[in-house]
């Protein structure tokens, strides 16, 4: 982390984004509940390809809009109701993302209220049955 705060410095983008150190786990909710919107930045991999981000769930169930790099399994499930996509590496198009949601509190309460959809159509007890069941077949 500290090499990228001196590359931001060094390209003069220090602005309204600070990086505040890290955080002990029971802190994190806290600090997740303070915020306005939920980033969730990867590059594309065969294993990013493949994985549903539980950070991802973990904004939607704090009811955060969130943003996130364009991948086939997010796509699989979230529709743009429920998420706000930007391509993989668009730093660009991620900055005009935030902007938008930022200055648009009714497209940020229609992302939530599809979160929230998304949500009750899969809920957690659900999904948590079927990973346990997954790993019970595979060690049988």
């Amino acid at each position: 982390m500290p090499e990228v705060l001196r590359v931001i410095a060094g390209l003069g983008r220090a602005g309204p984004a600070t990086y505040g150190g890290g955080l002990r786990r029971a802190e994190v909710p806290a600090s997740m509940a303070a915020i306005d919107i939920g980033v969730v930045a990867v590059r594309r991999s065969i294993a990013e390809d493949v994985v549903l981000s539980t950070k991802i769930m973990e904004y939607m169930i704090m009811g955060k809009p969130v943003i996130a790099s364009r991948r086939p399994i997010l796509e699989q499930y979230l529709d743009r109701d429920s998420l706000v996509y930007f391509e993989d590496g668009n730093v660009q198009e991620l900055s005009e993302k935030i902007l938008e949601l930022w200055r648009n509190p009714a497209r940020r309460a229609q992302v939530v209220a599809g979160a929230d959809a998304f949500l009750h159509r899969h809920p957690w007890e659900e999904l948590k049955r079927d990973y346990v069941g997954m790993f019970r077949d595979l060690c049988v």
